[in-house]
C-alpha cells in the first residue's frame, strides 16, 4: 500500500485542531447526504450534519467519527473539515448518548415552548439521535 495515492485531512473543532494525517478517502455526512472523497477529487465545499465522519487511513483501517454539523472543504488534494463537535466514536458512552436523548425528548414532551425555542430542542434531539446511531453502527 506504500504507492496508494492520498490526501491530506485536516479535521478541527472551534477550539482546537483534532488531528492532520493523509489519508485513502473520507466518507462525510452533509445535508446533502454522504459524500466519499477520494484522492483528486474535485473542489466541494459543503455544510456537515450530525453524523459518522469515516477517515480510511494509508493502513485501510475505517476510523469513525461522531461531527455534529459544521463545513468540509476539498480542494487541491487536501479536506478540511471544520466540526461545531466531534469526537472518535470509541469515545462514547452508550448510556451517556441514550441518556443525552431521553433528556432532549423530555424537554420537547413540554409544549410551552416559542417557535424558535422549539426548534433548537428539535435539532437538538436530532442531533443526539445522530450520535446514538453513530454509536450503534461503528461501536465494535
Amino acid at each position: 500500500m506504500a504507492d496508494q495515492a492520498t490526501l491530506h485531512l485536516k479535521m478541527a473543532s472551534p477550539s482546537e485542531v483534532l488531528f492532520e494525517m493523509d489519508v485513502v478517502a473520507v466518507v462525510a455526512p452533509t445535508i446533502n447526504g454522504d459524500i466519499k472523497i477520494l484522492p483528486r477529487h474535485t473542489p466541494v465545499v459543503s455544510v456537515l450534519k450530525a453524523g459518522a465522519l469515516v477517515v480510511t487511513t494509508k493502513e485501510g483501517e475505517q476510523k469513525p467519527y461522531f461531527v455534529a454539523g459544521g463545513f468540509v472543504e476539498v480542494a487541491n488534494n487536501q479536506v478540511i473539515v471544520l466540526a461545531d463537535e466531534a469526537e472518535h466514536v470509541h469515545d462514547l458512552d452508550q448510556a451517556e448518548v441514550e441518556e443525552a436523548v431521553r433528556q432532549a425528548e423530555e424537554l420537547l414532551a413540554d409544549k410551552n415552548f416559542e417557535a424558535r425555542e422549539y426548534e433548537v430542542l428539535q435539532a437538538n434531539l436530532q442531533k443526539e439521535r445522530a450520535r446514538v446511531s453513530t454509536f450503534t453502527k461503528w461501536r465494535k
